[in-house]
């Protein structure tokens, strides 16, 4: 289909365009229409390029210089297209050229707010062999981005013994379905010399919640065992961690009291098809690496997975974010992973104006709180916290997902006379779906609350998978959100202000013979070069709506969404794309006289 902009012209997919943008809404009111045509000269030729590479999937340019972009002018052309990803939008073009080739070939695999979810293809594996990489030496290339070092962050001192972990490993792998994911497979990968907090378990197929269900059992048997204490009889009290589940995960702590050591287990409630599903939705590089449960020395992995243990780095992807997102990749720092960010320039450094007034002034603590009031997010968070030793990233609590080392303090800070009623987890008989009375017993020696019984009703009663969808909840690795990631760090705001008028688009519908581009222009899935695309010099194209000439009119600059002349007053400016009515436009060559 043929797309013009102002005065460039190329061709692309409808598909290529994200739902909901400008060009989308324009085709859904005209399908039969075989070009596309927007005029506003408040987007400049450089914007309109940039989006064109992404739109066209470009993989032969250099990667993007990020001080080169007009990221001002870009956001207005964004949101004048309807893109709702903001600035962002342009990320793969800050990539080299084999790893944007890799993140197109995968993006599709996955759902996002950027790509069109193909949920029919299935990606391939890499199955990886810590003796074939590189004779065990890990990191052997140097990375292609700039990197905001691991040395920036504290490093906590906690790690768990594995035999404890390798133990219910082995008490679980006769349960078909289950893959254990992220940090534990890394560790074990490497002999265990990074530090890693939890086992993850995922189930795929279609029995997937009785395998998870088979699973939970036979830890909660080794949790009463190792102990001695039965689940009835938990009490809870200050920084004890039980056994809790949410609408996201069932977490078993299991404490082996005799040789003293202590493993979490996390099932995890995603509704998953594949091991290639699994990680290819996990959000940071270095955690994408797994084993079936039935194998536990038979590692795989994704592309990004061999990038990360090569370079040593997790490297930056805005469709990835969550709310944990920045957390996250400073927690894999303590790992051994530097954080490379692409279209990040650190000898061009940009930092708050409010923050440096800040540092300026007070005590550590209230920096630290007036810092966090800020709410600073994406980029602009990862350098403020590399910076200042601390994440800055704000993170609101939301009772639905609460991790299982604080679920105790939490428990205790909670009303339940507003929570009894539709409580967010189940706490300690995690498996109840209402065959038996939901309760517990508080016993707080610092509250001064001694055997408080509490009955309550949890928000989600039955263990029910979540399906794949990145916007049905709140935190995770699937849970996106929309905050643009470069946006707040380069300051980028809208060049000019739309007026509050409804807007007007244009299209027309021709047959090649009265194209003014002949059908010479190729159509490919990638273009090394956009010459083909750019006109020849002669008249612009004009809008089918346009009242008036205006080419020797100065600025301001003019959108096609907007009249161009001084219409009756007795007309009111009208939407030329309704949904339903269409017949009364007409193409300029057969509109009535």
């Amino acid at each position: 289909m043929k797309f013009v902009i102002n005065d460039e012209i190329f061709h692309a997919k409808i598909e290529n365009w994200p739902k909901g943008s400008t060009f989308r809404f324009m085709y859904e009111g005209n399908i039969e229409a075989d070009e596309l045509r927007l005029n506003n000269s408040g987007m400049s030729r450089e914007s309109i390029l940039l989006i064109m590479d992404v739109i066209l999937r470009d993989i032969d340019r250099e990667p993007l210089n990020p001080d080169k972009v007009n990221w001002n002018n870009l956001l207005y052309t964004v949101e004048y297209l309807g893109i709702g990803v903001s600035v962002d939008f342009i990320y793969p073009l800050f990539l080299t050229p084999q790893d944007r080739k890799d993140w197109y070939d995968t993006c599709e695999l996955r759902r996002s707010y950027l790509c069109n979810y193909s949920e029919e293809e299935e990606g391939k594996l890499i199955e990886i062999h810590r003796d074939e990489i590189h004779h065990g030496e890990m990191i052997t290339k140097k990375p292609d981005y700039n990197i905001i070092g691991k040395d920036a962050f504290k490093v906590p001192s906690y790690i768990y013994d594995s035999s404890l972990a390798e133990e219910v490993i082995m008490n679980l792998n006769h349960i078909d379905g289950l893959f254990v994911v992220g940090e534990y497979p890394l560790a074990k990968f490497d002999n265990f010399k990074r530090r890693w907090n939890n086992v993850d378990i995922f189930a795929y197929g279609p029995n997937a919640v009785d395998h998870i269900i088979e699973g939970v059992k036979i830890c909660l048997n080794m949790f009463e065992s190792k102990t001695g204490r039965l689940i009835s009889d938990i009490k809870i009290s200050a920084g004890r961690i039980i056994p809790i589940r949410s609408k996201y995960s069932i977490a078993i702590p299991i404490n082996d009291i005799i040789n003293e050591t202590s493993v979490l287990i996390q099932f995890i409630l995603i509704e998953s098809k594949s091991p290639f599903h699994i990680l290819n939705i996990i959000d940071i590089d270095a955690s994408c690496i797994g084993f079936k449960i039935s194998n536990s020395n038979r590692f795989y992995s994704l592309q990004r997975f061999i990038r990360a243990l090569e370079t040593g780095t997790n490297t930056t992807d805005p469709t990835r974010q969550s709310p944990t997102y920045i957390e996250k990749l400073i927690e894999h720092s303590h790992k051994g992973f530097d954080i490379t960010v692409p279209g990040f320039n650190s000898d061009s450094l940009k930092l708050s104006p409010e923050v440096l007034k800040i540092m300026s002034t007070g005590n550590e603590d209230f920096r630290k709180q007036k810092i966090r009031e800020l709410n600073f997010v994406g980029l602009q968070a990862l350098v403020i916290s590399s910076i200042l030793r601390f994440n800055v990233s704000g993170f609101e609590m939301n009772y639905d997902y609460v991790s299982a080392p604080i679920i105790s303090n939490t428990i205790l800070s909670m009303d339940w006379n507003i929570h009894e009623k539709a409580s967010p987890f189940v706490v300690g008989d995690v498996l109840n779906e209402g065959q038996r009375e939901y309760k517990f017993v508080i016993n707080d020696i610092f509250g001064f609350r001694f055997d408080e019984k509490v009955s309550y009703t949890p928000k989600y009663p039955l263990i029910e998978l979540m399906e794949d969808d990145p916007q049905n909840g709140m935190i995770g690795s699937i849970h996106q959100v929309k905050t643009s990631f470069y946006g707040g760090y380069y300051n980028a705001k809208p060049e000019f202000v739309r007026k509050a008028i409804s807007p007007r688009r244009s299209f027309r519908s021709r047959s090649p013979s009265r194209s003014s581009i002949k059908s010479s222009f190729p159509v490919k899935s990638s273009f090394s070069s956009r010459s083909s695309f750019i006109p020849s010099r002669t008249k612009p194209p004009q809008s089918s709506f346009s009242r008036t000439k205006s080419s020797t009119r100065p600025k301001p600059p003019q959108s096609s969404f907007s009249r161009t002349g001084s219409p009756p007053r007795s007309k009111p400016p009208q939407s030329s794309f309704p949904r339903k009515v269409r017949s009364k436009f007409y193409p300029r060559s057969r509109r009535p006289k």
